[in-house]
């Protein structure tokens, strides 16, 4: 059996000039996901955001972040719903908080070798 035949292949994908805002927006529509894959015009994997990325990206402006995940506290604040300055919501972007770094396998690969790399 190769990946291709389990791969989700409905995903939802960020460009590196994605702001901070609208990633925001798509963490918060879909935040089951733990990351969004950045690609390139022509759909070239060229890095991830994780929900992490995001924690950090934040922790600098807003150093109790952890308190507004919806699923770590109880209050009814939303990371994904907060206020963010429209400088800061604007001028940072995926680029700036993404990973470069990231473990990747073709379509055609076997599901042990998947298995091996996770």
């Amino acid at each position: 059996m190769q990946v291709r035949e389990i791969m989700a292949k409905e995903v939802i994908t960020v460009r590196r000039s994605t702001t901070l805002k609208g990633l925001l927006e798509i963490f918060g529509k879909f935040h089951i996901f733990p990351l969004v894959p950045v690609v390139e015009k022509d759909n070239h994997l060229s890095g991830i955001v994780s929900f992490k990325n995001l924690i950090d990206a934040f922790s600098y402006y807003h150093p109790d972040v952890l308190k507004l995940v919806p699923f770590l506290n109880e209050e009814d604040i939303d990371i994904f719903k907060i206020d963010i300055t429209e400088d800061i919501g604007s001028l940072i972007v995926v680029e700036d908080i993404m990973e470069k770094e990231f473990i990747s396998i073709p379509e055609d690969a076997s599901i042990e070798e998947a298995y091996k790399l996770m």
